[in-house]
């Protein structure tokens, strides 16, 4: 056997090995960036608050700081459901630059304790921040706290709590914040030396007018900082400029930042500015220095691996299946589609026609079902009707997504199949995917229970993983915002609870319609099928849902501030919930293709996507 046909014979088993390393190394190379490496010392840390309920944090110590030569600490709090490792820029930016940073997951998100609170969010982390003062190598008389959206309140908090925090940081909404949210206004901090420093964002979901343009948004916030810098009236203020001084106790700046509101914490201009203003505050550097310091940040490169260590691991999950599936034990599983039959989309531009009413049909669902005003039949009604059953906020809003979905696919079904399969004969169950046999009878529960072990082993394999990360090096298999993380026994607990309807969805909407009522031809090569019938079933499967994202942010496309519809409830959590949504969903619809066409069934595609999906859902979603 030659060299090259050792390869073709062995290239499942190359690229799986070749996935599972390049999601290792990823996680070696985001490890580097974080610990600049080796300069800093970054270790999760787990604190119990006043109520006996955990805290987790990651600490970055700069490993020169010790007890002997103690450094400022600073406190970074994420926002309302995000966690501990959205703050990560500003944590490896200032640590490097010789700041001891703990970023936390706040009560109810991340790997956190729950605390069943009726309050926004949580309490505010009063407990990490007294943990991190204490520490023998942090100076307690040069503390800071900064944090994004929700996070910005509780540094709100913390900087009247603690009035002894040098700097307070904050990425969030308008200039006119903190008095527009009734916390006062800036001249509260005169008195108490705290110095300030605000990320906005010409983009802002929460703040403008829905009829206010962007230069009209824009200048409303200038002349605010000219109000908040104590100018004459009516000047307007500039941004990034850094009025008063921190020798007099009070210095205060306002960044703006050209995005939105989720996109400040990954902001290139807002992290340089905040790692500089934090520097002068706590350390005494001058500005120019400050600023030099910070001219060259790396952050972006710990995502850009995040990203890729993600996709690696996700994608590999394929090749270890097909791997199993060479397997004597798991070969049974393996067999020849159905037949296709164009029973129900036998017309020119039937499938089209069919595909487009359901993917408007999901944007359509997406707007009213997730949140609504009135709370009919959304997350907040599944809350509200099963209070201490669905614990999850913003998952309950997807499970009632779901649901509506595979309700809506599979009435759908039924009538086709009444209209149409039962004149031709169709077999229910064996063309839509389910039995393993065209015998209407015989049900292969065997095959069935070797499919959902093949399932636990991929999953087994993909937490494994996981837990290697975080164990290992206090890293997750994320990007920009958290995607497979390790369990909680609280998250653990909801993942049997969500993951009813997120099954229901897949096998029904994913699979059944996907390739039973939605089945496609064959083409001249597997690699072209599998594309057509991937960039088909995005089309039917999800650009419903991007057209809706689009629709929601064309007025800043057209000069406006404020999204469209940004009197229903969804908008606008809702809606920048999908820019995470997109990219997983897509490489799962590809996922159950793939498995589709090597076992002939929708099983093993349709349940390996639930479980990843909730996994997905319940570990990165706040619990409420």
């Amino acid at each position: 056997m030659s060299f090259t046909e050792k390869l073709k014979k062995n290239s499942v088993g190359i690229l799986f090995a070749g996935l599972m390393i390049l999601a290792m190394f990823s996680t070696l190379m985001q490890n580097g960036i974080q610990t600049d490496w080796g300069n800093v010392d970054v270790t999760t840390i787990e604190i119990v608050n006043e109520d006996g309920i955990r805290v987790v944090g990651k600490l970055y110590r700069p490993v020169d700081v010790t007890s002997a030569n103690p450094a400022p600490g600073v406190i970074a709090i994420h926002g309302y459901n995000n966690d501990k490792d959205v703050q990560r820029p500003n944590a490896i930016e200032m640590s490097k630059r010789g700041l001891v940073v703990l970023a936390i997951d706040v009560l109810n998100h991340g790997d956190s304790g729950y605390l069943n609170t009726t309050t926004f969010g949580s309490p505010a982390p009063t407990a990490a921040y007294e943990w991190l003062r204490n520490q023998a190598f942090v100076n307690p008389n040069k503390t800071g706290s900064v944090g994004h959206s929700m996070g910005a309140y509780y540094t709100f908090a913390l900087g009247l709590a603690y009035p002894e925090i040098d700097v307070l940081g904050f990425q969030a909404f308008g200039t006119e914040f903190p008095g527009f949210y009734g916390f006062g206004s800036v001249d509260m901090w005169k008195p108490t030396n705290q110095s300030i420093i605000q990320v906005w964002s010409t983009m802002e979901e929460y703040g403008p007018e829905p009829n206010q343009t962007q230069d009209d948004w824009i200048e409303q916030n200038l002349l605010q900082i000219g109000i908040n810098a104590g100018l004459p009236a009516g000047t307007l203020g500039e941004e990034s400029r850094i009025y008063g001084s921190f020798e007099s106790g009070f210095a205060q700046e306002y960044v703006m930042h050209l995005g939105s509101h989720p996109s400040q914490t990954h902001s290139e201009k807002g992290t340089k500015a905040l790692a500089s203003f934090f520097l002068q505050g706590l350390t005494g550097m001058d500005q120019a220095a400050a600023d030099l310091s910070v001219e060259e940040t790396t952050y972006a490169w710990a995502e850009i691996w995040g990203f890729i260590g993600l996709i690696s691991l996700l994608i590999s999950i394929i090749p270890f299946a097909l791997l199993l599936l060479k397997t004597n034990f798991f070969a049974p599983l393996k067999q020849e589609m159905p037949a296709y039959d164009d029973r129900f989309v036998n017309k020119k531009g039937m499938w089209w026609l069919y595909a487009s009413i359901n993917t408007v049909l999901g944007g359509v669902l997406y707007m009213f079902f997730t949140d609504n005003k009135k709370n009919i039949l959304d997350g907040d009604w599944l809350k509200l009707t099963f209070p201490n059953f669905f614990t999850s906020g913003m998952s309950n809003n997807f499970n009632m997504f779901y649901t509506m979905n595979w309700i809506i696919a599979l009435t759908f079904l039924i009538v086709m199949w009444l209209i149409l399969g039962k004149k031709k004969g169709m077999n229910f169950l064996y063309d839509y995917g389910l039995a393993f046999t065209e015998e209407k009878s015989k049900y292969d529960w065997k095959r069935l229970g070797k499919t959902i072990l093949l399932i636990v082993a991929g999953f087994l394999y993909m937490y494994a993983m996981a837990i290697w990360a975080k164990e290992m090096y206090s890293l997750e298999f994320r990007s920009a915002w958290s995607f497979l993380k390790t369990f909680t026994p609280e998250r653990w607990i909801n993942f049997w609870k969500y993951f009813p309807a997120v099954l229901a969805f897949w096998f029904v909407n994913g699979g059944m319609l996907l390739f039973g009522a939605f089945r496609q031809k064959e083409y001249d090569s597997e690699i072209k099928t599998v594309l057509i019938w991937w960039i088909k079933a995005l089309f039917a499967m999800l650009l419903g849902l991007a057209l809706l994202n689009l629709i929601m942010y064309l007025p800043y496309v057209w000069g406006w501030s404020g999204l469209f519809m940004m009197n229903l409830a969804y908008a606008p959590m809702m809606t920048y919930q999908l820019w995470s949504f997109y990219p997983f969903a897509a490489l799962l619809i590809l996922f159950a293709i793939i498995l589709y066409r090597k076992t002939g069934k929708i099983y093993l595609g349709s349940i390996l996507s639930a479980v990843l999906s909730t996994w997905f859902m319940v570990t990165s979603q706040i619990i409420t």
